[in-house]
């Protein structure tokens, strides 16, 4: 009589161990997500590095506010939210998240700071509130202008539309 043959083990360890990355990634999207209208904790220890320079900006007809959200000696992000019934046009977002991020730089080097040697990074993003077809609250993010302190340089990024786990 034959013996039967006998397969292999890891076939089905590979798909155990493939099927388990997906749980993890799925309960870490899952905890990552905020609801609607809560905020993110913040970190604002290094707030008097740029709390004045941003409350001299004069704010323009079109922004609700400019909101702080971290302000520490590695890293600085902050948001600049448009009026809910606001008309933006294509270049101002790009515009104002550069000026904002110009007046905190300025901040900084006027403190005696270098963002380049101590590698701070830096982001403004630009969004407004608004209402879907149901009533349902959405935000709208328009993009984000970012600071390189490898090439001294602020870069805009536009988004896509397509919302991700580290922004759009």
């Amino acid at each position: 009589m034959a013996q039967p043959t006998r397969r292999p083990l890891w076939p089905w360890m590979v798909w155990l161990v493939a099927g388990l990355f997906v749980l993890v990634g799925i309960a870490v999207l899952n905890n990552a997500r905020l609801p609607t209208g809560a905020a993110p904790e913040t970190d604002l220890g290094d707030l008097g590095a740029i709390k004045p320079a941003i409350d001299q900006i004069p704010m323009r007809a079109a922004w609700e506010r400019i909101e702080i959200n971290q302000a520490n000696r590695q890293g600085y992000s902050l948001k600049l939210w448009y009026r809910e019934n606001a008309y933006v046009t294509v270049g101002e977002p790009s515009a104002d998240t550069t000026f904002i991020a110009r007046v905190v730089l300025g901040a900084l080097v006027r403190a005696g700071r270098s963002p380049t040697t101590e590698h701070v990074s830096l982001f403004v993003w630009a969004q407004r509130r608004t209402h879907g077809e149901t009533g349902a609250p959405l935000v709208v993010l328009y993009g984000d202008t970012a600071y390189n302190y490898n090439d001294d340089g602020l870069r805009y990024d536009a988004c896509s539309g397509k919302i991700t786990l580290f922004g759009c």
